[in-house]
């Protein structure tokens, strides 16, 4: 079957966001349900406000603004998918999804996959991890971040680390650029096959950014194809001169590829598959990235394969990918021997199936519940065809079939491509209707830490100085 050139992800008849914001909502909603079900706590975090503002004199009044509009909208956020889950389950107590703050940045702080990990960090020393982080900002040239080795520092800069049983880093892994392609072969079997059916518009999509192809000469900076991180294609030179990695992109096709992105945990919970062995973690090594949670991008891959994350967060998970090649990987021969690639293929096999079936079931079960509330007015107009179409197009997946088992994780797929807070697709996907569930009205606070101090009283916990600190940090490590 040929990819989907359309304008439109589910052929709803409404706009491709809207098919995106439902399709992330279902699977949302559906991972809240199976920890409601499992009796178990799931918070979201979000970071304070931490760039600093061009106005004179103190600027937490004005980055507490900010922060007050982002919790506004992590509470509407618990409201709606509380208020699905527990009407779902039929259960009013059911273990509701809170939100509350990222943990504190400091250099060399870390996300921590799993509860072992994130035990091991507890022993881990500080300035170990200060150096380690010294270490992997640090370019094998003056002049560019283009060796192999490097890590990429950029925005959004995350590394991926595995950590052995005595706390030892084996293995570094930060984000690599994919550029995927239908049918290709470029991937080894049985990963070539996992690629499975994917929408990428047509060139003529007014949504495809500016094509600078005067202002570079290098094949992979020809063309901005669908999925790319930023508006130019200039823009993808900065981010190979900050160290990114890009992976089968030499004829990038506007219009016919589309680009995913790996992050660096992910990479590490791959080798620690690969290895049955080992610690996955991520640092924090980029000058404006300071946010210690993972994306739900990671956070539905880690949770699928065992090694839930020490924080989630509802921002952005622009493009986000699995691996479907092992170019560019870092196993480690200490954690565990290497067979060529072999040992990696089948890793990476197991660990993107058990994710594809993971989501398949979130997504199934999210569909449900959402379907449930539209009686009662949660869901809204705009995304009322789009729920209809989603329904309609996994209603005939069979897990048995490896095509269609793909159907739901590939749709999760396209509709990161349509770059959008993830926080932002729920909560225009939904709003309060009649018969809330309690709690679910609107006025409860579903703040885990601290049920009393409302964003009216909120004040950002970091001072101007702490954050030029961190900046001058930051700015001496790299």
């Amino acid at each position: 079957m040929a990819w989907n050139r359309t304008g439109s992800i589910l052929g709803s008849g409404t706009s491709a966001e809207y098919e995106a914001d439902v399709i992330f909502t279902a699977a949302f909603v559906g991972l809240a349900a199976d920890f409601a079900r499992k009796n178990k706590p799931w918070r979201v975090a979000m970071e304070p406000e931490m760039t600093l503002k061009p106005v004179s004199g103190d600027q937490r009044p004005a980055r507490t603004t900010d922060d007050r509009k982002a919790m506004e909208k992590h509470n509407q956020l618990c409201t709606r998918v509380n208020q699905a889950v527990r009407n779902y389950l039929t259960a009013d107590n059911a273990k509701p999804l809170t939100w509350g703050f990222t943990p504190s940045f400091a250099a060399g702080g870390m996300i921590a996959g799993g509860p072992a990990a994130s035990q091991l960090d507890l022993t881990l020393d500080a300035a170990f991890k200060q150096f380690a982080r010294k270490y992997l900002t640090n370019a094998k040239t003056p002049t560019n971040r283009t060796d192999v080795g490097d890590m990429y520092i950029g925005r959004g800069a995350y590394c991926g680390l595995v950590l052995d049983e005595q706390g030892d880093a084996v293995s570094a892994m930060s984000t690599v650029r994919t550029t995927i392609k239908e049918n290709s072969q470029l991937y080894p079997a049985p990963l070539n096959g996992q690629v499975g059916d994917r929408w990428c518009p047509p060139s003529t999509s007014p949504k495809y950014g500016e094509d600078s192809t005067s202002a570079q000469t290098a094949p992979v900076n020809k063309s901005w194809i669908w999925g790319m991180i930023g508006d130019k294609a200039a823009m993808q030179q900065d981010l190979q001169n900050q160290g990114m990695k890009f992976y089968m992109g030499s004829d990038n096709r506007k219009g016919t590829d589309l680009v995913g992105y790996t992050h660096g945990l992910p990479r590490a919970v791959y080798e620690c598959v690969r290895a049955h062995k080992g610690h996955p973690y991520e640092m924090s090594i980029g000058a404006q990235t300071f946010k210690l949670a993972s994306c739900m991008g990671c956070t539905f891959f880690m949770i699928a394969n065992g090694f839930e994350p020490s924080a989630s967060h509802v921002g952005r998970s622009e493009s986000w990918a699995p691996l479907y090649h092992v170019q560019g990987n870092n196993p480690s021969p200490v954690l565990a021997p290497i067979d060529k690639d072999h040992d990696q293929i089948a890793a990476f096999e197991l660990a993107n199936n058990r994710w594809s079936d993971a989501v398949a079931g979130w997504i199934k079960e999210g569909i449900a519940a959402l379907d449930l509330l539209i009686a009662d007015g949660w869901i809204t107009d705009n995304h009322k065809p789009a729920l209809a179409a989603l329904k309609i197009k996994v209603a005939d997946t069979n897990q048995t079939t490896p095509a269609k088992r793909r159907i739901c994780c590939n749709l999760l797929l396209d509709a990161f491509t349509w770059h959008k807070g993830d926080a932002d697709r729920v909560n225009d996907t939904m709003k309060i209707g009649a018969r809330p569930k309690p709690g679910c009205d609107g006025t409860k606070l579903w703040w885990d830490t601290d049920t009393t101090t409302r964003p009216d009283t909120f004040l950002n916990p970091y001072t101007d100085d702490q954050l030029k600190k961190l900046g001058d940090l930051n700015q001496l490590s790299l």
